[in-house]
């Protein structure tokens, strides 16, 4: 399948008109331009909403993108409680979370969001915030995409700021799910 989708993108690049951009200088020392390149588009590029997560905010929750959440909750100031209304591959929540205990617990309860599907258990995965609002993956625990479960951090510094993803492998089934963060 994958030789398919490769060799369907090469011929349709290939076969995309393209014409060179050239730069003169002028005698009164401008530049300009001789020709532009039209490119068209590929149409039917499903496979590509594999990569793409959609664009949601989901109570507490938001989806994860290419930064690390700016809001910071305080555990041991009360419970982080939130709600996903779906996701399909992952979803990080939109605080980072301090402890003075060392210990950050999450709980969860997901189901399929269409009944009678199944999927993989998802992965509970703890990052740490770094320098310059770099992440860096500290831990990981699975729990079941079909109801209730738990995962337990510990051993963790009360200096540090840390966030939760929820991460499954993509398969078209969406999950919901809520629960707790705290400590």
């Amino acid at each position: 399948m994958k030789k398919i989708m490769i060799t369907g993108l090469i011929l349709a690049l290939s076969i995309t008109s393209s014409t060179a951009v050239f730069a003169a200088e002028n005698t009164n020392g401008k530049v300009a331009a001789k020709s532009v390149t039209s490119v068209q588009a590929v149409k039917d590029a499903n496979f590509v909403d594999q990569l793409v997560e959609k664009k949601a905010t989901n109570g507490g929750i938001t989806v994860q993108g290419t930064g690390v959440p700016t809001s910071k909750w305080t555990l041991d100031n009360g419970s982080y409680r939130y709600n996903i209304g779906s996701f399909d591959t992952n979803i990080r929540t939109n605080y980072y979370f301090t402890t003075e205990t060392g210990e950050i617990d999450v709980s969860t309860n997901f189901k399929p969001v269409n009944s009678g599907e199944s999927t993989d258990d998802v992965e509970v995965v703890l990052y740490k915030i770094g320098s310059f609002g770099y992440s860096s993956r500290v831990d990981s625990q699975y729990v079941s995409s079909n109801g209730g479960d738990s995962a337990s951090f510990t051993g963790l510094s009360s200096s540090n700021n840390y966030y939760i993803s929820f991460e499954k492998t993509y398969d078209g089934v969406y999950l919901k799910g809520s629960g707790t963060i705290s400590e």
